[in-house]
């Protein structure tokens, strides 16, 4: 009696060790399914520096930042060529994104905002085209990264909390790729701060 329990129990084990894998297994393959069905998308990172003249450091931050409703619609549309003129890429404005914006604005960034929330206008920190331009392809598995970088230098002082990306140096025709809030980072005239910024697809 004894004997016959044990090999019930042992075949039950055996049972639901196979349900087990068998689901584990559909289960992970669903999971490969969704993963590469998942489309490219824009992802930005930037690192901010700050110096006093004599080239010490006083801060230093970085964070992932947000490609807005905005950037992405003027992006493609660049890439493309297209005549259309599709509501978030604010109207005939196209051009290429390698001018860095600086903002004293504290709001949260959201994807549907279209410019910095308070552009500063403290001489040597108004927007300007990066000075550092380069495209990597890094392979089909990690897709490919611009880096854009700029060194401003500060002739007066200003708290910058927030940076962005535009394809033009005015603001009247502008668009926004992408931006980003953070601590501020308080400068004093002859302070410099420089920016590296990566946008990977």
């Amino acid at each position: 009696m004894i004997k016959q329990t044990r090999t019930l129990l042992l075949a039950s084990i055996a049972v639901i060790a196979v349900s087990v894998i068998g689901y584990t297994a559909a289960d992970s393959g669903n999971s490969e399914t969704a993963t590469t069905m998942d489309g490219g998308r824009l992802l930005g990172h930037i690192t901010l520096v700050s110096y006093d003249p004599t080239g010490h450091i006083k801060q230093y931050v970085q964070t992932d930042n947000t490609v807005v409703n905005q950037g992405e619609a003027c992006a493609l549309r660049a890439v493309t060529g297209s005549a259309s003129t599709p509501t978030d890429c604010g109207g005939s404005s196209v051009g290429t994104y390698n001018v860095i914006a600086l903002g004293t604005g504290t709001t949260a960034v959201a994807p549907t905002q279209i410019a910095l929330v308070t552009e500063t206008v403290v001489s040597g920190l108004g927007r300007a085209a990066a000075t550092g331009n380069t495209v990597a392809n890094d392979g089909d598995t990690l897709g490919a990264t611009a880096t854009l970088s700029k060194t401003f230098v500060a002739a007066g002082s200003a708290a910058i909390a927030e940076a962005g990306i535009f394809n033009s140096t005015g603001t009247t025709s502008d668009a926004m790729l992408a931006r980003q809030q953070f601590t501020a980072i308080n400068l004093a005239s002859a302070d410099s701060l420089a920016i590296t910024w990566t946008i990977k697809f």
